[in-house]
């Protein structure tokens, strides 16, 4: 039943990803690709995940990637860790699973932050795609709000 919950709620955070994308339109791409990665350098930092992590820099850019193009969220496996891997020469299971360390890192010593930045209390860390969707999810509102 978890699961089944947990599944509906990233079609809809998709869902609202692309709608919210949609009314954007060029104005996303407005964003200087220097001020974006200073906006997702903040927020992973601010999660709790120190850069010295391998995981930091692919999750800096899968979340870039999900926000240049919303399309990266609907598969995780097939799309987005491959076209990581693909930027830092690396495997896409080795994208995969250093993200899900610099995730359990965050949530091992900052699971307060992490549960706030949810919106609700959880016991488990969150999953990959949870965790990345939600910050893309975040920082294309915020970047609605500014325009």
């Amino acid at each position: 039943m978890e699961r089944l919950l947990y599944l509906i709620w990233v079609l809809i955070t998709i869902t609202i990803i692309e709608i919210l994308f949609k009314r954007l339109g060029d104005g996303m791409m407005k964003i200087e690709e220097e001020e974006l990665t200073k906006q997702v350098f903040q927020y992973i930092l601010g999660l709790g995940i120190p850069a010295h992590l391998k995981g930091y820099q692919y999750l800096k850019t899968a979340i870039i990637l999900g926000i240049t193009d919303p399309s990266f969220l609907k598969s995780f496996t097939k799309k987005l860790y491959p076209a990581v891997a693909k930027q830092h020469q690396a495997n896409a299971n080795n994208v995969e699973r250093a993200i899900r360390g610099s995730i359990e890192y965050a949530w091992k010593y900052n699971q307060s932050k992490i549960n706030a930045f949810r919106g609700y209390v959880g016991t488990k860390k969150p999953v990959n795609s949870e965790f990345i969707s939600l910050i893309v999810q975040n920082m294309i509102l915020i970047q609605r709000i500014k325009m």
